[in-house]
């Protein structure tokens, strides 16, 4: 209760002053109670403090028994400090020392390798003179020798001059082993220029030197190709020939000189190395395929075929020439994958394969530009000497027309190359939907005889007859062939599958040749609206009058109607009646 002496004066009210008073005796009891149980424990409480009072002279030993033994710990925690400073004293003089005794070393090894370096120039030792060179180079990458004595700045100029003097010797010997041709000693110097710190000099005379054996090879292979003869039976694919032996010499080359780049100068200067020969592997390429393209008169096909306005094509010679541009362009893709292979770990960031690629894409621009004119051409012939053989379904154009598809699309997929596959896929598809299709569709849709016109059921027109068995020839060419589409894309798939392992050039292909199912849809398409022509003219005239005079009659059975039946059956019986 919290009241104050003043408030409790102040109260008035009777039954307020017995709540309060109330309140306070049962306080007054809790408090009785409380104290009783004090005065209960009493005799506990003196136990324990006397247990207290014994313990506590024990307590005040193990005081006295931390404060000794803090300062022992802090005077254990100095000596330990001065110690461990003591030690940092003596690493650092240890390692003065042994930087010492690591200049006092090289020092000695400095004067050894001028002894070295002069004896070994007398003899004309240059492999072993590189050698101390090197090892100066090391030396002298670590320390500075102009801050010490005379003696050891004279070793370092003695050293420094008969790098140089070194240094002219290489390069002069390799000037001459390269303009004698002398494979072993521009082996043998080449090896020395990274010891004397001449690696990108060494680098680029080797390379210089190989991109001209590069030229070389490319200038032999193209002037036999020259030279060949058209009566030769390599005549058809020289050029496919001369640039497949640039390519696989160019790579022979490159496998064969790598080891000494990458030994002596590392895995990145032989990736600048192989990028250096590809490029002149590529400039005689170029002109392969320049002379390719004049001699074969390319350029003037691909003029007159643009505008299909030339008829007087050789569409066999154009057949050739795409044989040996695919060719070229499978041996040009075996040959990056070779490159890419060698550079496969390299750091450097150099489009090695712009040049070549660009050469491909201009070769097969002209490869589909001559695809397509032999493709429409192909099919241009097959429909107009399409036969039909007797009691033959479909005509010769069914056959003709997948061969040529076949053809054109397996050509592509050896080519390599995924935008020409892709470009022939669809121009195809584009043929056969809008051309193939689109005609037998018209045929279908127009060509069979209507009754009410012409009396073709009793065979006396023979004009109408014809008619009636082209429509049902075009009918069946364009089931025949939505099967035949069907068959194709299946095979197309299977390869692509088995010979490309690139999973996005694979989609790529791929969804290109997943539009034969709409040339199928199409095909399909067709042969429904046939059916649907054959039944309008062919079939509901012959079921309207039977239908009518079955809608005619009557259908209600009544007993006068089973009475009839019964008596015409007995009638027809052999029954005879007698007395």
């Amino acid at each position: 209760m919290d009241l104050t002496l003043d408030e409790v004066k102040d109260l008035t009210d009777l039954d307020e002053i017995q709540k309060i008073f109330l309140q306070l005796r049962i306080e007054e009891e809790t408090a009785s109670t409380e104290l009783d149980e004090l005065l209960a424990n009493q005799a506990h409480l003196e136990t324990k403090m006397q247990s207290l009072n014994q313990i506590l002279p024990g307590i005040m030993s193990v005081k006295d028994g931390c404060k000794s033994l803090q300062s022992t710990i802090i005077h254990t925690n100095d000596l330990a400090v001065n110690v461990s400073k003591k030690v940092r004293q003596l690493d650092t003089a240890k390692g003065h020392v042994d930087e010492c005794i690591r200049k006092v070393n090289d020092i000695i090894s400095l004067k050894g390798c001028v002894e070295g370096v002069q004896a070994a120039m007398i003899d004309k030792d240059y492999e072993k003179a590189a050698g101390f060179i090197n090892k100066y180079l090391v030396i002298d990458k670590k320390f500075n020798f102009t801050l010490m004595d005379d003696d050891v700045t004279g070793s370092f100029s003695v050293l420094k001059e008969a790098q140089l003097n070194l240094v002219n010797i290489i390069s002069k010997n390799t000037d001459e082993a390269i303009k004698s041709d002398d494979k072993d000693t521009i082996n043998r110097y080449i090896r020395l220029f990274p010891l004397v710190d001449r690696r990108s000099e060494g680098l680029t005379k080797y390379s210089k030197y190989m991109s001209g054996k590069v030229a070389d090879i490319g200038q032999k292979h193209l002037s036999n190709a020259l030279k060949t003869s058209k009566q030769d039976a390599r005549w058809n694919v020289t050029f496919a020939d001369t640039i497949t032996k640039l390519y696989e010499d160019t790579a022979r080359l490159i496998e064969d000189s790598q080891v000494i780049v990458l030994d002596h100068y590392g895995s990145d200067d032989c990736s600048k190395y192989i990028i250096q020969l590809q490029d002149e592997c590529v400039r005689q390429a170029r002109g392969v395929i320049n002379n390719f393209l004049q001699i074969r008169n390319v350029l003037d096909m691909v003029v007159y075929t643009s505008s299909m306005a030339d008829e007087t094509n050789d569409v066999k010679k154009i057949d050739q020439i795409l044989d040996e541009m695919v060719t070229m362009n499978a041996r040009a893709e075996l040959y990056i994958n070779f490159i890419q292979r060698k550079l496969k770990n390299a750091t450097t960031s150099m489009e090695w394969d712009a040049a070549i690629r660009t050469l491909q894409q201009e070769t097969m621009g002209h490869y589909i530009a001559l695809e397509t004119y032999f493709m429409k051409t192909s099919i241009n012939k097959a429909v107009s000497m399409e036969t039909k053989e007797k009691n033959s379904l479909v005509s010769s154009l069914v056959d003709d027309i997948c061969f040529v598809v076949q053809k054109i699309i397996n050509r592509s997929l050896n080519s390599k190359n995924s935008d020409a596959i892709c470009a022939m896929i669809n121009n195809s598809i584009s043929s056969l939907s809008l051309d193939v299709c689109g005609q037998l569709g018209d045929t279908v849709a127009n060509g069979y005889p209507n009754v009410n016109t012409f009396s073709w059921q009793q065979g006396t027109d023979e004009q109408v007859q014809a008619q009636k068995d082209k429509f049902f020839t075009s009918l069946n060419n364009c089931y025949g062939l939505s099967e035949n589409v069907n068959k194709l894309r299946k095979g197309f798939e299977l390869k692509c599958d088995k010979f490309y392992s690139d999973k996005s050039q694979l989609d790529k292909i791929l969804s290109c040749i997943h539009g034969f199912g709409d040339v199928y849809n199409d095909f399909k398409e067709v042969v429904k609206k046939g059916e649907h022509v054959i039944c309008k003219l062919a079939l509901y005239p012959k079921l309207h009058p039977v239908l009518a005079e079955f809608a005619s009659s009557s259908h209600v059975i009544t007993e006068v109607f089973i009475i009839m039946i019964v008596l015409a059956e007995f009638a027809s019986s052999s029954h005879v009646i007698t007395e």
